[in-house]
This record gives C-alpha cells, structure tokens and sequence, in this order.
C-alpha cells in the first residue's frame, strides 16, 4: 500500500484548512531493475548482475520487491554450479540481492555470481568440456600407419617393375602402363593420409586433386590395356593389329589433361567464392550436440562422382566385349575386368552411403569407410594384377622349348603371337600333320608364319638334297653339286677341260620364289633349328647305309 498525505491551506488567512491522503495498493506492481534506459524510473539499473558474464532479464508478476530478474549467462559463458540444476544458466536475483545486502554488512564479497568462459570455439556449452567431437587417435592413427605401409610397397613394386621390364612377363604386360598403374595407386593411398589431418581449406582442396589424378592414371591405364586388348581381338584384317605402348600413352595423357583442367576450373570455382565469404569448411553436430570440422558437400561432388561412374561403366562394356577374347597364362584379362568390377561396385555403394547416412557419422566412423574404400578397391586390384605376374616371375610356368620342340607344360594359352607360332612349328616339326583348329592364325604374326615357311622351306629343300645324294654316289656332299676330283695333277686338268652342261643341269638346286627372295634368312632359320635338320640328315644317311649294305 502507497500511503500519500498533503496538507492544504487558505491562501487569504494563512489557516491550516486540513490534510489529502490517498493510499494506493501497488503489491502488485513490478518494478524493472534491469531497464537501464528509463531516466524517469527510481529502480533503473538497480540489479547487481555481472555485466561482464551476465545479462540481466527481469521476472514478471513478482510483485513490488526487489530480485525480481535473472542474471542469464551469455552465450559464450557457462553456470559453474552445475550441481544446482542440470543445464541451469542463470542466477536468481533475491539471492543476488540477499548476498549483496550481507557483503554490505561484512564488508566483502562473499559471491561473484559469474559464469565462466566456454573453451575457444564454442557458441554454447554448459560444463568445462569441449564442444567440439574429439578424434579417436588409436583408430586413426592405425590408418595412417596401415596407409603408409601401402604406400612404402607401392614404391618397391615401381622400382622392381622397372628393374625386371626387359622380363617376358612384364614386358608382354606394358611394363610403363604397369608404372603408371602403381603411380595411380600411390596418389589414390595419400588421399586417406591427408584425411587423418583435421579439415581445413587446404586439406579439403588437396584431396580432390589427388583423387581425380590417382584415378584418371590409375583406372585410365587399366581401361586402355583392356581396349588393346579388345582391339587385337576384334580385329578384321589379316594381320593382327597391334597398339603400340606410345598410342597408348597419348589416350592416356588426353584423359590426365581432361582431369587436369576439371580440377582447375573447380580450383578457381573455389578460390572465387572464398574471397566473397563462402568457406569451403562447415561444421556438422552430432545428435548429442557434439560439433566437428567437415568439408562442405558441393555441387561439383556430383559431378565428379557421376563422371568417374561413367567412365567406369564404360570400361565394363568394353570388358563384356572381350570376355570370349583368348586369355593367357598371367590371366591378365581376368584381372583387368575384375579389378573394373570392383572400383565399379565399391565406388557406387560408397556413394550411396554419403548422400544418404553420411550426416549421421561422426568423423572417425567416415575416416574408418574411406579406409576401408581404399583397401577394397586399390589394394585389391594391385594384388590382382602384379600377384600373378610376381608369383610367375618366381615360379615362371614352362613353355615350349623352341630348340628342342619339347612339350614342357600345358601353359600354351597365351594372348600374344609366341604360342601360336609354336603350335605351328611342333606340328611341321613333329610329323607334318598340321591341325589348323587348333591354331589360330588371326593371332600370329605374318613376321612369324613367313618364317615358319622359309623353315620348312629349308627342310624341305635339305631333304631333297639328301634323297638325290642318296640314289647318285657320285654327287658330292659338299656345295658345287658334283663329287670332287682326284687329287693327282694330272687328272684335274682333264676334268676341268670336260665339263658337261648336262652335269650343271643334274646338280643344279633349284629354288622356290620365297628362296629366291629371302635364301639367306633361309638359311639363318634352318642354323636356328639345328635340331630337326640333324634328325633328318641322320635318318636318310641310316637309310642310305641300309640301301648299300
């Protein structure tokens, strides 16, 4: 109750007349002590809240009393009685008022009231903890070591493929398109180790980078093999064509500028809209409040994921091409598709993932799939493709002796020319019956059937010598056709002054058009085949000793 008494008096006689009084109930009015921009009112600025920590809100239908407000703490400051009330952040103003009416009367502070500064980089927190999620280190850091590993063997499967590039298996396989494979690779691995950092803007424009290269070379070079592959099975003419390795190179120089110049765009894309404020980092919460550091999904992400599933489904229609194409002992062909298959199928399930359920990982559970990403798709493939070719180089299969036309091993399955050009030799060499079904000669080399026939030409024309020595003892063995003269003087005179031309017409060789052409390759093919003429120059002189006995 507001009691108000004035007393009133009759200006003319100065006689006190009487007294005014008015009582006005005012229980029930608040009062603002935290308005500190009323000049007209008695109670403005009247709270005793820290102004550093706090903020003052007053509390209506509290009556005509003072603490009749809160003292709210900021959105970067904390209550540090959190035993008071779970998730409390504020201070009650008749407890600020009570505790400053006894500082008064003891003459010092019993109680700040304040609340404490959240640690850097948090917006709201309501203890002395981190905001921010906090990284599993054991986990990460077998990653990172795992990672390097890999890495560390990538680089000796390099210098060991350069080291045996002049061996048949590498060099049937393009060992530079093997080292540009394995390149490919080591640029795919370091992807996982620049996410072991946490986030920032270099981190999250160097992985695109790596990336998009590791997987033009990479899977470019995969792609090229299986298409010269696919362009020697498809071939139409009649001799085999074959891609040379610099071809090769080119196609795969155009895909690495094509990727090159996409991730420059996207480069300068970024740079731009980071100088108008656009951060290519953003923070992500997990469900219980916890934030963490994450590069931000872009449009350009689509793009890259839709470009690489293309070019990957391009590569498996070339694979379907060649599946009925003829494989070797390496298997290459096998693996070169799988390996295909792999990236394709890894690559779409880990997509599927990101856009799906990737906000509700946290960092470490998407550290843990682009690991395990890695490991299935590019561990993987190199162990299918350098596996074989290494266990062979250690192990190496038998093949046909060249020399002796032995049959070591059942291993003739083999893509290039070599097996081919074998099976028609063992044939001639063997028995003469050729079985042309199961040679195929789309596959051999026209270098390589043209010297076969000079062989055989050879033989043949070796054998026709010895039959005709055979049935004619006065031929010689030597190269002039007719059997030497006797030695005594006086007989050579007489054999030189009566020389028949009937005799040059029985000696005479005569030749072949290929002879005539190429005698003298001819000949080197039959020194290199020493084998088989032996074998028939001892077989028709047992016949001819059999004849003359």
């Amino acid at each position: 109750m507001y009691d108000c008494e004035r007393p009133f008096m009759d200006n003319a006689a100065c006689h006190f007349r009487g007294v005014v009084s008015v009582s006005m109930p005012i229980n029930n009015v608040d009062i603002n002590q935290c308005d500190g921009n009323s000049p007209l009112s008695a109670f403005s600025s009247s709270h005793h809240c820290d102004l550093a920590s706090t903020e003052c809100v007053p509390t209506p239908k509290q009556g005509f009393r003072r603490g009749a407000y809160r003292c709210y703490c900021k959105s970067n400051f904390y209550h540090p009685d959190v035993d008071l009330q779970f998730g409390q952040t504020y201070y009650e103003g008749e407890l600020i008022e009570k505790a400053h009416a006894e500082s008064l009367l003891s003459g010092q502070r019993l109680h700040d009231f304040r609340c404490l500064p959240c640690r850097e980089g948090c917006e709201r927190c309501i203890r002395d903890e981190s905001c921010y999620l906090q990284y599993g280190l054991m986990l990460r850091s077998l990653i990172l070591c795992f990672q390097s590993f890999c890495s560390t063997i990538v680089v000796i499967l390099i210098i060991v493929v350069f080291v045996l590039r002049k061996k048949r298996i590498f060099a049937t396989s393009m060992w530079i398109m093997l080292e540009t494979i394995l390149v490919g690779a080591l640029f795919l691995y370091q992807t996982v180790i620049i996410r072991y950092f946490e986030p920032s803007v270099t981190t999250c424009m160097l992985e695109p980078w790596f990336r998009g290269l590791g997987f033009a070379i990479c899977y470019g070079a995969i792609t090229l093999k299986i298409y010269r592959i696919l362009a020697e099975f498809q071939t139409r003419k009649a001799h085999r064509v074959c891609v040379r390795d610099k071809d090769l190179l080119k196609y795969l120089m155009g895909i690495i500028t094509v990727v090159i110049g996409y991730l420059l765009a996207w480069t300068a894309v970024m740079i731009d809209n980071m100088s108008d404020g656009y951060s290519i980092v953003t923070h992500e919460q997990t469900p219980t409040g916890l934030k963490y550091v994450i590069c931000r999904a872009l449009w350009w992400d689509y793009v890259t994921e839709v470009g690489e599933m293309l070019f990957l489904l391009f590569a498996v229609v070339l694979t379907i091409k060649i599946r009925n194409a003829r494989s070797d002992c390496f298997h290459e062909k096998e693996t070169l598709t799988w390996s295909i298959y792999v990236e394709g199928l890894v690559s779409l399930l880990m997509y599927s993932i990101r856009h799906v359920v990737w906000s509700n990982l946290q960092p470490d559970y998407i550290y843990l799939l682009y690991f395990i990403r890695c490991q299935c798709t590019v561990t993987v493939i190199l162990f299918f493709i350098f596996a074989p070719k290494l266990w062979y180089h250690a192990r190496p299969p038998e093949m046909v002796d060249y020399q002796s036309g032995r049959q070591l091993s059942s291993c003739g399955d083999v893509r290039d020319h070599v097996p081919e050009a074998m099976k028609l030799h063992e044939a001639i060499a063997s028995n003469g019956d050729v079985d042309f079904s199961d040679i195929n000669l789309a596959d051999m080399d026209p270098e390589d059937i043209r010297t076969e026939l000079r062989r055989v030409y050879t033989q043949l024309q070796i054998l026709k010598n010895i039959t005709m020595r055979k049935g004619n003892p006065h031929i010689s063995r030597r190269r002039g056709g007719r059997k030497g003269t006797h030695r005594r003087f006086s007989l050579q005179t007489f054999h030189h002054r009566h020389k028949h031309y009937t005799d040059q017409e029985v000696t005479e060789v005569s030749k072949t058009p290929e002879d005539s052409t190429a005698s003298l390759d001819g000949v080197v093919t039959a020194a290199g085949d020493n084998a088989s003429i032996k074998q028939i120059e001892e077989a028709a002189s047992t016949s001819k000793e059999g004849s003359s006995k």
